[in-house]
């Protein structure tokens, strides 16, 4: 696991965020869940868990 923030989170933060397409919203939940231990992507599946009902 790598402990500092993605080059790429502001990409990874609009996947998320996606609801239109729950399949990169689980692409994006994917990736900073099993590459990056940081505090935004922390933040970010905190956030997804509690309130995305597809999550």
């Amino acid at each position: 696991m790598i402990k500092e923030t993605p080059r790429n989170i502001e990409e990874l933060k609009k996947k998320a965020n996606n609801k239109n397409s729950w399949r990169e919203r689980l692409s994006a939940c994917k990736c900073f869940k099993k590459e990056y231990d940081c505090k935004q992507s922390k933040d970010i599946l905190a956030r997804l868990a509690i309130n995305d009902p597809v999550f």
